[in-house]
């Protein structure tokens, strides 16, 4: 994959990147000159927590790659990496699932005179999992949207992999829920993609 660095190359090679978006090196309109480059250099990016494991090994083979490179992956809630992008000037650039929004590029634009470059990597998907003993296995958009709601009354608890402003969260209330609320009797929360399937491991239903 590529991004645009200061009007230079940065080449990261991932399958699971969806959105990546990039905040030039500078604090005013006046650019200032950047010495680092794609094989030297050290940078700190914000990423969806939700990618850990694959930005990781990323990093990983990007720096075994390139020895002369350090990048500093800080992971987060999305709307935590898109607000680094916006008030954090040494934040070079973030990985989340969606693109910036009319007045987040103004805004960028307007206050430092430069127009983050972004463009889409790849495709994510939200997976559904169950517990090996379940006997419920079929699930359907509607169905979801009812669970979530809690308008259909079930013992099924949903985990996510964090409630506040996470990408999965925020897809649950956009494209499922439509702008309904969750039901907290239903819905709950732990800090990880890792904690949601040692969970649903432990629990049956």
């Amino acid at each position: 994959m590529q991004v645009i660095k200061n009007k230079k190359l940065l080449r990261y090679s991932s399958l699971f990147f969806l959105m990546a978006a990039m905040l030039p090196c500078c604090t005013s309109k006046q650019q200032q000159i950047v010495t680092d480059s794609g094989t030297h250099g050290l940078i700190n990016i914000s990423v969806d927590e939700s990618f850990k494991p694959v930005i990781d090994e990323q990093i990983k083979m990007y720096e075994g790659s390139f020895p002369g490179t350090k990048i500093i992956a800080h992971y987060k809630p999305e709307a935590d990496c898109i607000r680094d992008l916006i008030k954090d000037t040494g934040t070079r650039m973030i990985l989340v699932t969606r693109r910036l929004k009319p007045n987040e590029e103004k805004y960028l634009t307007d206050s430092l005179g430069y127009k983050p470059v972004w463009d889409k990597m790849a495709t994510d998907a939200i997976v559904l999992v169950v517990n090996k003993n379940s006997q419920d296995t079929l699930f359907t958009k509607e169905r979801l949207r009812q669970q979530l709601s809690g308008k259909l009354k079930n013992n099924q608890t949903i985990v996510f992999d964090g409630l506040n402003a996470t990408s999965t969260v925020r897809f649950a209330t956009d494209s499922i829920l439509k702008g309904e609320k969750f039901d907290t009797n239903v819905v709950r929360a732990v800090r990880s993609s890792k904690e949601v399937l040692e969970y649903v491991a432990d629990n049956e239903n």
